[in-house]
């Protein structure tokens, strides 16, 4: 038996694509595809960028025999072809059914370099651990192999590596768990042939990622840089003013930067910044937003936080850059100033939202620095946190001179 058709079409949508999980998604829906490889499961492991792990990435099939009939059945009454099933990949993220099998696989984690010792009491490391090493596809049909950590068995099952000249970059394991067919040889060639193109497609991605975060980055602090920042404010000022939800800037600057400059010189500087920005980090939602936006100047994103959660986030950053110390001599030790402001109806656009903050900075400065400040209009009294009123909370706590003035 020789395929076909499944390498043309299958070849140009890794090709077409720079998104690494989409040409994941690609790589093993042309396996498990019935006008592809027509294996029943797929999954893939890849070298993390570090080159410590060989890191469980993703999977895809049927996660039991009931899962395994029902997609058959419903591929082959709606003559899903291979290019309409690679075509559903934003569909397929949304399947929480299908997302089952990719968390399960993605429990696996094994160490590199993997020594020949490492495999002798771990059937699953010995296999992937030969193919790693390998050039070809291997095939093995007498042997149920369970996946440590998961609750994955394979059977029927082969595995490919992924190689790029003399360097691999993964393996790829598929299986005939649910209808038992033994594979054959022939199908080797066509698997290892597809991997040999995945690594070329994952290779593509991976530089091309490397390249996108060094343009976004911030060479200095690993923080978002303004460019980016200023995309992704308008992309979040947008989406609040369409549902309605809140969302605020904190804007910090670093207290007398430029005497900390001049007198214990840019290496020392340099080392604060890396410090703010790493106190900045630890203390962020996975969905709030840091950058670098220059000089000594940091700026944060905070979707759906109001503006007084934005002012508790902002007294939070506050104490902990007070609470950095880079050693002697003791004018290292910085405060910082910080202004809050919040999306209002009445702003114009992102630019309007991000000029409040920086009013609202400016008044931390012209009021003795080291205090944060969340923007009112004029005519209101401003919220503040400063520094004295951290310092008497710490120094008589029971009177509650800590809590943040409203």
């Amino acid at each position: 038996m020789v395929r076909h058709n499944f390498h043309l079409p299958l070849t140009q949508a890794l090709l077409e694509s720079l998104e690494l999980r989409r040409i994941l998604y690609v790589l093993l829906t042309g396996v498990t595809a019935g006008d592809g490889l027509n294996f029943n499961r797929a999954f893939l492991l890849l070298v993390d960028e570090g080159g410590r792990l060989l890191q469980g990435q993703l999977a895809i099939g049927p996660c039991n025999d009931v899962e395994a009939r029902r997609i058959w059945q419903e591929m082959t009454a709606q003559e899903f072809t291979l290019a309409r099933v690679m075509a559903q990949f934003d569909v397929w993220e949304q399947d929480v059914q299908a997302a089952f099998l990719g968390r399960e696989f993605q429990r696996v984690a094994i160490p590199l370099p993997l020594a020949v010792e490492d495999t002798v009491d771990h059937p699953f490391q010995r296999y992937v651990g030969a193919a790693f090493a390998g050039r070809a596809a291997e095939a093995v049909n007498e042997v149920d192999l369970a996946v440590p950590g998961t609750s994955l068995t394979l059977r029927q099952f082969a595995v490919a590596p992924l190689r790029l000249k003399d360097r691999a970059l993964g393996v790829l394991l598929v299986d005939n768990t649910y209808n038992g067919r033994p594979i054959e040889p022939f199908e080797l060639d066509d698997l290892t042939t597809l991997a040999n193109l995945a690594a070329i497609a994952v290779e593509r991605a991976r530089l091309y990622e490397r390249v996108r975060r060094m343009a976004e980055q911030d060479g200095l602090t690993g923080l978002l840089n303004r460019r980016r920042f200023d995309e992704l404010l308008l992309e979040h000022f947008r989406e609040s003013r369409a549902h309605g939800t809140p969302l605020s800037v904190i804007l910090i600057d670093v207290d007398r930067f430029k005497a900390i400059n001049d007198i214990h010189g840019h290496l020392a500087g340099d080392d604060l910044l890396r410090t703010v920005a790493s106190a900045i980090q630890r203390r962020l939602r996975s969905t709030d937003v840091a950058c670098r936006y220059g000089g000594d100047e940091f700026v944060l994103l905070l979707p759906r936080a109001s503006g007084l959660e934005a002012m508790d986030v902002a007294e939070h950053l506050r104490r902990a850059i007070v609470a950095n110390d880079l050693g002697e001599p003791a004018e290292l030790r910085t405060t910082a100033s910080i202004g809050v402001a919040t999306c209002r109806d009445d702003h114009p656009d992102a630019a309007a939202l991000l000029h409040d903050a920086d009013t609202a900075l400016y008044t931390a400065k012209r009021g003795g620095r080291n205090r944060a400040v969340l923007f009112q209009l004029p005519g209101v009294k401003p919220r503040v946190g400063d520094g004295l009123r951290s310092l008497l909370g710490r120094l008589f706590p029971r009177l509650g001179f800590d809590s943040v003035s409203r």
